[in-house]
């Protein structure tokens, strides 16, 4: 039962891709299908012959590509990631964080020195008065370091 009030209808909108070409497909995969005994004869005949990729290729395929590690295994000496590595790396990013506490902390107290005296005007009012004054003390700024 349909309602009148809009909304996915069945059968609206556009098919997808596999319902629009599902002929195309199924034609491509039968001449693939048929194809298939020859092209294996052919890669495995070019393995025989030494071709190296195609050699390759014929035992990814079979066996499954080999998983590649960081290190040979006979250079792998690092030890795996155990309860002493988790407790280590956690101070290192608590030392860290507190470094950068520390650091903005110190950022702020200079900004603070160099720009303290320097404010906005506490005024609330819509009218010039706010614009003007905080001009004045940009002008005065200036003036006080040698720039107007």
């Amino acid at each position: 039962m349909q309602s009148k009030r809009g909304g996915a209808r069945i059968g609206a909108g556009r098919k997808p891709k596999a319902l629009r070409y599902e002929g195309v497909a199924q034609r491509a995969e039968e001449t693939i299908v048929e194809a298939l005994p020859e092209i294996v004869d052919k890669l495995v005949s070019m393995a025989k012959a030494g071709d190296v990729a195609a050699a390759r290729y014929v035992v990814d395929r079979i066996l499954g590509r080999v998983a590649v590690l960081e290190a040979a295994p006979v250079e792998d000496r690092k030890l795996p990631y155990n309860e002493l590595d988790f407790e280590e790396a956690r101070d290192k990013r608590a030392k860290s964080r507190y470094v950068f506490s520390r650091e903005m902390a110190d950022w702020n107290r200079q900004v603070e020195e160099r720009w303290g005296s320097w404010r906005m005007p506490e005024s609330t009012s819509t009218s010039g008065e706010t614009l003007d004054d905080l001009k004045r003390a940009v002008e005065e700024d200036e003036r006080r370091r040698g720039r107007g």
